[in-house]
C-alpha cells in the first residue's frame, strides 16, 4: 500500500489550464449529446463548449425552430455559427393541386425562416449553407408524370403562385437572393440536397446572381427517383431538358468556385447524349465555367465527350478529380453516341492538350447498392452464374492490388433504369485496356505530383538563400 505522502493530489477538470481542457474537450468531437452534458456541468465549461455548441446548427419549419435561432441571435451566440442547415418539406399538392388559377397557394415559409435566411450576415463566422428539400415527390399523387414537359417562364410563374411546394421553393431562394448586398465574407461554401427539378424565377434575378457570385464551393445534388409503378423520373422529357438548365441558373454564376460537387441519383443519372431514343440528360456543364476549379466530384454520371471537354478545360486548375457511381455505356455505343469506354476517358485525359498539368488526385469510388445505400464492389458475376473460368479469372486477377475492376451500365429505354452490365464488366477486366489506359493516367499524375515536390522544394532553398542574405 502506498503512503499517503506519496500519493500525488488529483487536479480536478475546472483547474486545468485552458489549453488543456480545450485538448480534453476535443476528443468529443462531433457527440453533441455529451458536449450538451458537459456545459450543464458548470459556468467554466459552457463558456468553453458555446462555440462547439452552436457552430452547426438547424433550421426547420416549425415555430420552436425558428423561435430558438432568434433567440441565439439576441443573445450574441450567432458569433459561434459556421453552419447552418436548413430542411424543409412540403405535402401531396393532390391530383387536381394548382388547376384552380384565381386560388393563392398558403404560405409554408414561416416568417422567421425567412428572416433568418434572409439576413444571413448575423451570422459573422458563417461559412457553410445547407438547404435539403424533403419532399417525397415519389409517393405523391402525380408523382414524376409532374414533370412531363419544362415548363415557359409563364407556367413557372403561375405554379409558384398556386402550389404550395413550388410557392416554397421560390420564397425560399428570394430569401436567400435578399442577402447579396450583405453576405458575409466568410460563407464560401453552399450545399444543395435534393433540388426538385423545376426551375425557380428567382434563379432569373440580379440579385441571385449576386448570392452566389462569392462562393467557393458549391455541392449541388438533383432529386431523382422512380415514379413507384417502376418509371424512372429521367423518363420524362421536363427532366431531360431541366437539367441543362442548371448550368444557367448555376454555374454561370459562380466564376469564383474553386470545389464543385454534382450529383445525379441512381434514377437519373447525368450524361447521356447522342443517343437514339428519347432518355437523354446531358452534364450540365460548359468549358467556360467555373474558370477557378480546383476539385471536381461528379457522381451518378456516364462518363463522355462532355465531361471530357470540361475537365480538360480546366488543365491549369483542376488539382482532384472524384469520379463516385460512374459508368460508361461503350457497349452500347450504338444507342449511346457520345459516350467513351473507361480506356478512351482516360487515355482522353492523359493525352489532353494543354496537359492536366497540375491534377494530383483521381478517385473512382465504387457504386452504392438501391435499397440499403451501402458501399458494394463493382459485380463481376450474377448470384446465379457458375464459378466459370473466366469468373476465377477475374476472381484471381482482382486479388492483385494495383488491379481494379470499372463500371459499364446501360439505361433501360422503357423505364429508364440504369443496368449494370456484369458480363461486360467481367470482360472489359479481362480485355486489360481500362487498366493500362488507367494505368498511363496515374503515371501523368505521378509525374506531376513529383514535378510539384521538386517546385516546392525549390522555393524553399530560395527563400532559405534569400534569409541568409538578408542575415549577412
Amino acid at each position: 500500500m502506498l503512503e499517503p505522502a506519496t500519493v500525488k493530489p488529483r487536479c480536478h477538470l475546472i483547474e486545468l489550464p485552458n489549453e488543456i481542457r480545450l485538448q480534453v474537450i476535443s476528443h468529443l468531437e462531433d457527440d453533441q449529446t455529451t458536449i450538451f452534458a458537459f456545459s450543464a456541468t458548470c459556468k467554466i465549461l459552457r463558456s468553453l463548449l458555446v462555440p462547439q455548441i452552436f457552430r452547426s446548427i438547424p433550421l426547420r419549419e416549425s415555430t420552436r425552430s425558428g423561435g430558438s435561432i432568434q433567440a441565439l441571435l439576441r443573445a450574441s451566440y450567432g458569433q459561434h455559427v459556421k453552419e447552418l442547415r436548413y430542411a424543409t418539406k412540403a405535402d401531396d399538392p393532390g391530383n387536381g393541386a394548382g388547376e384552380n388559377e384565381s386560388e393563392e397557394a398558403e404560405d409554408i415559409l414561416s416568417s422567421n425562416s425567412y428572416d433568418i435566411l434572409g439576413h444571413l450576415h448575423r451570422f459573422p463566422n458563417l461559412q457553410r449553407l445547407t438547404l435539403t428539400f424533403e419532399f417525397d415527390i415519389a409517393n405523391w399523387d402525380r408523382a414524376i408524370f409532374m414533370f412531363d414537359q419544362l415548363e415557359t417562364p409563364d407556367e413557372v410563374h403561375r405554379a409558384e403562385s398556386t402550389l404550395v411546394w413550388r410557392k416554397l421553393l421560390r420564397q425560399t431562394f428570394a430569401a436567400l437572393a435578399a442577402n447579396s448586398p450583405n453576405i458575409s465574407h466568410h460563407l464560401k461554401a453552399f450545399h444543395l440536397h435534393k433540388l426538385p427539378p423545376v426551375q425557380v424565377s428567382v434563379w432569373e434575378t440580379l440579385p441571385w446572381q449576386a448570392f452566389l457570385s462569392s462562393f467557393q464551393e458549391l455541392y449541388l445534388r438533383v432529386y431523382g427517383r422512380d415514379g413507384g409503378p417502376g418509371w424512372h423520373i429521367n423518363t420524362k422529357q421536363g427532366i431531360c431538358d431541366f437539367v441543362p438548365t442548371l448550368g444557367g441558373s448555376f454555374f454561370d454564376k459562380v466564376p469564383c468556385l474553386t470545389s464543385l460537387t454534382l450529383a445525379g441519383d441512381f434514377d437519373c443519372p447525368f450524361g447521356l447524349t447522342g443517343t437514339s431514343h428519347d432518355i437523354e440528360t446531358p452534364l450540365p456543364l460548359q468549358p467556360r465555367h467555373m474558370p477557378k476549379l480546383q476539385s471536381f466530384t461528379c457522381n451518378y454520371t456516364f462518363i463522355g465527350r462532355e465531361l471530357v471537354e470540361f475537365v480538360t478545360a480546366h488543365h491549369a486548375t483542376l488539382e482532384i478529380l472524384r469520379l463516385y457511381e460512374c459508368y460508361s455505356a461503350k457497349p452500347n455505343s450504338v444507342l449511346f453516341g457520345n459516350t467513351f469506354s473507361w480506356a478512351e476517358f482516360f487515355t482522353a485525359l492523359r493525352n489532353a492538350k494543354p496537359q492536366l498539368s497540375v491534377l494530383r488526385k483521381l478517385e473512382i469510388g465504387e457504386t452504392e447498392t438501391l435499397f440499403d445505400g451501402k458501399v458494394r464492389p463493382i459485380p463481376f458475376a450474377s448470384e446465379n452464374d457458375e464459378d466459370t473460368e473466366e469468373i476465377r479469372a477475374v476472381r484471381k486477377g482482382l486479388q492483385e492490388p494495383c488491379r481494379r475492376l470499372f463500371s459499364y451500365h446501360c439505361m433501360d429505354d422503357e423505364i429508364g433504369m440504369a443496368i449494370e452490365m456484369v458480363a461486360e464488366n467481367r470482360a472489359a477486366f479481362l480485355k486489360g485496356e481500362d487498366q493500362r489506359a488507367y494505368d498511363d493516367l496515374m503515371k501523368l499524375i505521378q509525374d506531376n505530383i513529383s514535378r510539384q515536390e521538386s517546385q516546392k522544394g525549390r522555393n524553399r532553398a530560395l527563400l532559405c538563400e534569400e534569409t541568409r542574405l538578408k542575415d549577412l
